[in-house]
């Protein structure tokens, strides 16, 4: 068999593994080797194929990681809309005998605790409240 056919089946296994991964690594190294294929036709040696395929694999790497950071760096991070839920107004939907509550905030359904303790008894079903912070999954409300 022909050094370039070696190199290609090489190129065509690193491209379907590449597709097979979620990384965006082996790629780099599938166009390496298609290089050494394409350049074992006209160049015999191995140790000259082997070199244009690290060469060209570590370059395209290394050239992916630097557009890569500065991508990365360009966009701010994204707050979650559950980070707006503080200071939102929000219906209790059912108390619990533990003295939790259920509340509907933004059409979704969240575990919350009276931030005051003095205020728990006077928060009923249907009360309008407001939304003094989020922990976790845990909301802190107070009475309007």
């Amino acid at each position: 068999m022909a050094d370039w056919t070696l190199w290609l089946f090489f190129s065509v296994v690193l491209a379907i593994l590449e597709l097979l991964t979620p990384t965006f690594f082996l790629l780099w190294f599938s166009i390496g080797a298609l290089a050494a294929c394409i350049s074992s036709v006209f160049i015999v040696h191995d140790y000259v194929n082997v070199i244009i395929f690290l060469t060209i694999s570590i370059l395209l790497w290394l050239s992916t990681r630097k557009i890569v950071k500065k991508l990365s760096k360009a966009e701010s991070p994204k707050a979650l809309y559950q980070d707006d839920i503080q200071g939102k107004t929000a219906k209790i939907k059912s108390v619990s005998d533990d003295g939790s509550f259920i509340v509907t905030v933004l059409g979704e359904e969240w575990k919350a605790l009276a931030a005051d303790s003095s205020e728990k008894q006077e928060m009923t079903c249907g009360s309008i409240v407001k939304v003094i912070k989020r922990e976790s999954n845990i909301l802190y409300i107070q009475r309007l």
